[in-house]
């Protein structure tokens, strides 16, 4: 499903999937909403709003979005 990408962007995927994966393993929505959330917040077509399609580029921007949603949704321990 995915583009071929060099060691570096293959970091950067795995990153950016454990930040999108924080929302929908916390509870707040479920995976599909997430998937939905994602595509909706990139301005992106459900058949582009995949990660393993990503550049490092849309893959920080992943990690900066589900930061911020999940900032004001985090409980101080």
């Amino acid at each position: 499903m995915g583009t071929l990408a060099n060691r570096p962007l293959r970091i950067k995927r795995m990153e950016a999937h454990e930040a999108f994966n924080r929302l929908w393993k916390s509870g707040m929505m479920s995976r599909t909403a997430a998937y939905h959330w994602l595509q909706v917040q990139m301005g992106l077509p459900p058949e582009e709003a995949h990660i393993a399609k990503f550049s490092e580029w849309r893959c920080e921007q992943v990690i900066q979005l589900c930061s911020q949603f999940l900032a004001p949704n985090t409980c101080a321990a």
